[in-house]
């Protein structure tokens, strides 16, 4: 996941880097890890549950948590050699 947004003037951070660990652990890992995505989570009742659609689910997802336009782009990487992006519009949507 790539964050946009102006560093603070004191910490030199965009935001600290504990902030979005707490962020993923509550958004992302208690929702799916060991998780079977169609048996035991409600997001692909009505999608495929391809890396593309995963990836866009989690965009969604981490991009609600945040203060607006703050998420730039959300990464996922489904094997070693190949990755999805999903980016933001300019907008922040």
């Amino acid at each position: 996941m790539t964050l946009r947004g102006e560093p603070d003037p004191v910490t030199g951070m965009v935001v600290d880097l504990k902030d979005v660990k707490e962020l993923l652990e509550r958004e992302v890992v208690e929702r799916f890890d060991h998780r079977d995505l169609l048996a035991d989570t409600p997001y692909f009742e009505k999608q495929v549950a391809t890396p593309e659609n995963f990836v866009r689910v989690l965009h969604r997802l981490v991009g609600a948590a945040l203060p607006s336009g703050m998420l730039d782009r959300t990464r996922l990487y489904p094997d070693p050699d190949t990755f999805v992006d999903v980016v933001s519009a300019e907008d922040g949507t």
